[in-house]
């Protein structure tokens, strides 16, 4: 996970020192509760229009409690997004959040062919909005890429995941949604399609879905 800047006095990759204590009790409810939306998607950049979708907060009351986050080193900020620092995750350490309540569901399960890799995919779908979906986070871990996608009204989500050159999509559905997400999902699938070399002609892709609807 992201550390925040050390001074020259120390080295690189020293510990970070526990957050410190007035700057935990000082937190709103407001700051836990977009560190702890921060904290879902671990090392994910989170853009600011998806954190607002999520939250239901208005942009100005956003921005002001992520400039307060960041000053803090709660929170990290560059072109792609907002990311909780370890000093962040210390800080919500002993505090509760609500989690989605149920596990997202896989929608399709593929191999990469040779040719590609995680970064072509991520620079193909990344940032990108999709029909309904609104472009929502990215992740690097070791050896994993994961891209996220929100719906418009934040209720719904759709992550793609690539890791040791396999694909892996999972949906959130949106409880409104009467096709399970997969409405939602489409367009995503669409556009892997194309990187795929269109949907005839990708043999590797092995599709499940768990509510029956056809994936092509």
């Amino acid at each position: 996970m992201l550390r925040t800047t050390l001074t020259e006095d120390h080295m690189a990759d020293a510990p970070l020192p526990p957050a410190p204590s007035f700057a935990v009790a000082a937190l709103e409810d407001r700051d836990r509760t977009v560190l702890a939306e921060l904290a879902r998607e671990v090392d994910a950049w989170v853009t600011f229009q998806g954190l607002r979708r999520q939250l239901g907060v208005h942009q100005q009351a956003l921005a002001r409690t992520l400039r307060r986050l960041e000053a803090d080193g709660l929170v990290a900020h560059d072109g792609k997004g907002y990311q909780l620092t370890d000093r962040g995750a210390a800080a919500l350490q002993g505090h509760a959040f609500p989690r989605p309540a149920a596990p997202p569901l896989p929608l399709l399960e593929a191999l990469l062919p040779p040719h590609l890799g995680a970064g072509d995919v991520a620079a193909q779908l990344s940032r990108r909005w999709f029909g309904g979906l609104r472009w929502y986070a990215q992740s690097e871990g070791p050896g994993e890429t994961v891209l996220h996608w929100m719906t418009e009204n934040g209720k719904g989500r759709v992550t793609v995941r690539v890791h040791g050159g396999a694909l892996r999509m999972e949906v959130q559905a949106d409880p409104e949604d009467p096709t399970g997400g997969f409405s939602a999902a489409r367009p995503v699938l669409a556009a892997l399609a194309e990187i795929y070399g269109g949907a005839p002609k990708v043999d590797p892709l092995h599709y499940r879905s768990s509510n029956g609807f056809p994936l092509t």
